[in-house]
């Protein structure tokens, strides 16, 4: 099934914030780099459709790419029973695995097993759409054929967490098989719920005049209830992610505005900003709006915090900050103000620190990028309006991106989406993202995410010291296997030949390193990280083999 992102992001699947916000965000906007750094940042990466055609080809070749987690959406529809009908199984008991279709597990189950195998975490994100007993009362048709979601019950959307948790506790043995399935310790509740197609409708009530108020966030403050519930007491110890939001929106629409799949309120995309201030219920949002996301008046505000635990003690808070049509370091005022893309992701560390603060529950949330990437032009096709990087230029985006999420230490992951791009289909725009492309050859982004490095100087005076950052993503793999700590060569090509000015030692645990090079010469700058011969968890022929960064040109004078 392919779903249509209306603001133009079409992805393969089988798939205002109060003025203050926006004075500070910008003193804490990433390119102002904090002193501290990332030491311990998660690698990640998505690709559902690679995923579920061979999981174990596909993790094996993340593997080679050093990716250490996996991000998986696990659609409810698609495990439910009778997802089609109106009506719930007679006796379904809906929180036990084992009411469910064994065939309906056996895609996750795949992928758990073959992560395990390849020393790969996984990171289950448990989203809609939701069967269609679980939706709400007026689900438009559009939204039922083509598996959207629409104001989901809760409740049952909670007794389904307790069925995924429960399969992957580690301790549960499907009826038939002779082990327990792998344990899952990492989770996500719900997929982009201030994207209309996940989580409907947006906003109620808009008409050719007026566009109506909101109430998706009230749907997942229920959501993020429940499923929090559910996994507190049956995935103990597990890392669980709120959040999952879309960084660009549309905000409301008026009913005349011509979008596909109803009304422009029930599909729209919120602005991320003012999604989380309703999510939060902070007292500057107006009487009707914070009435319409379900916020508490009166004396039932002092039970906020308690009946809302996921808000307030989640182990982060994640984000798509996609923003393919900025530079990693653009200027704030560039960038709409509501949006909460990677140039400017320190709007979202001020935000939080806004809306649990209003709170008196002071909380320093970490910040997950779980989907990133660079949409290249080509294949997609780039207008002044919305330009897209090159493929050459977005992997250096990728560079300068990662080496600055490496720089704050309240990023706590880099994410890559995807791992190929999906083949052009007709009518809709190309998220071609990728690391490979539709045919198979690997894109610069593909060396680029492998092998990151960064240079802030590259013009530099000859035997000045100039700072290198970068990494061989699979060296802690490398490490694993071989108890050894995993060297890294800085190469320059000068005179015809490539000559090794420094070997470092990447880290054990996420393969970065930062050091100081002194440059004699001027001439094209490359890392170099051999696999060990002894690991083996990686595709034919790479074991043993030489890899390669991206070349930076250096000038010395």
């Amino acid at each position: 099934m392919t779903r249509i992102h209306l603001h133009g992001r079409a992805r393969a699947w089988l798939l205002s914030p109060i003025a203050a916000l926006v004075a500070v965000a910008a003193a804490f906007a990433l390119h102002a780099t904090p002193a501290a750094a990332s030491t311990k940042q998660v690698s990640l990466i998505q690709d559902g459709v690679a995923l579920n055609e061979n999981p174990t080809a596909d993790l094996a070749e993340m593997k080679e790419l050093g990716g250490n987690t996996v991000r998986v959406l696990l659609f409810w529809w698609q495990v439910a029973p009778n997802s089609s009908s109106r009506t719930a199984p007679k006796g379904f008991t809906a929180s036990n695995p084992a009411a469910y279709p064994a065939r309906n597990w056996a895609q996750w189950d795949a992928i758990v097993e073959a992560a395990k195998a390849e020393g790969i975490r996984v990171d289950l994100d448990i989203t809609g759409a939701p069967p269609d007993w679980a939706d709400g009362k007026g689900v438009p048709k559009k939204f039922t054929n083509d598996r959207f979601g629409w104001i989901p019950n809760a409740t049952d959307y909670g007794q389904f967490v307790t069925a995924v948790a429960t399969r992957y506790s580690g301790h549960y043995t499907p009826p038939g098989a002779s082990a327990p399935l792998p344990k899952v310790s990492l989770y996500s509740l719900w997929n982009e719920p201030n994207f209309g197609q996940n989580l409907g409708p947006q906003y109620v009530g808009a008409t050719n005049k007026t566009a109506g108020l909101p109430v998706a966030p009230m749907y997942y403050r229920n959501l993020l209830r429940t499923g929090w519930t559910a996994l507190r007491q049956h995935a103990k110890g597990a890392t669980i992610l709120i959040g999952e939001l879309a960084g660009t929106g549309k905000g409301i629409l008026p009913k005349r505005h011509n979008l596909p799949y109803g009304l422009p309120g029930q599909v729209s995309i919120s602005f991320p900003a003012p999604f989380i201030q309703q999510l939060y219920c902070v007292s500057s949002l107006s009487a009707a709006v914070a009435k319409s996301v379900g916020c508490p008046t009166g004396k039932a505000r002092g039970s906020f915090v308690r009946k809302n635990p996921a808000l307030f003690d989640a182990s982060a808070f994640s984000m798509h900050p996609y923003a393919s049509h900025w530079t990693p370091t653009a200027k704030a005022s560039t960038i709409p103000k509501n949006d909460i893309v990677f140039p400017v992701i320190g709007r979202l560390s001020t935000l939080l620190g806004q809306v649990t603060n209003a709170w008196h529950h002071h909380r320093t949330y970490n910040i997950w990028s779980t989907e990133f990437g660079y949409v290249t032009s080509p294949p997609q096709t780039s207008t002044k309006s919305k330009p897209y990087p090159s493929p050459q230029q977005a992997a250096i985006y990728l560079n300068e991106a990662e080496y600055l999420s490496y720089r704050n230490p309240r990023i706590a992951s880099y994410a890559q989406y995807l791992l190929k791009d999906p083949q052009r289909l007709t009518g809709v725009g190309l998220f071609a993202s990728g690391l490979i492309s539709a045919n198979g050859a690997p894109k610069p982004a593909f060396n680029a995410y492998r092998m990151p490095v960064w240079m802030p100087q590259q013009t530099v005076k000859k035997g000045q010291n100039t700072l290198i950052w970068g990494g061989a993503r699979p060296a802690p793999a490398g490490y694993q296997a071989t108890h050894t700590a995993q060297p890294v060569q800085i190469q320059q090509l000068f005179g015809g030949v490539w000559h090794t000015l420094a070997t470092v030692n990447a880290s054990t645990s996420t393969g970065y390193f930062e050091t100081h090079v002194r440059f004699n010469n001027s001439g094209s700058l490359r890392l170099a990280y051999t696999y060990p011969a002894t690991e083996l968890a990686l595709p034919a022929g790479v074991a043993g083999t030489t890899i390669y960064s991206r070349t930076v040109p250096v000038t010395a004078h």
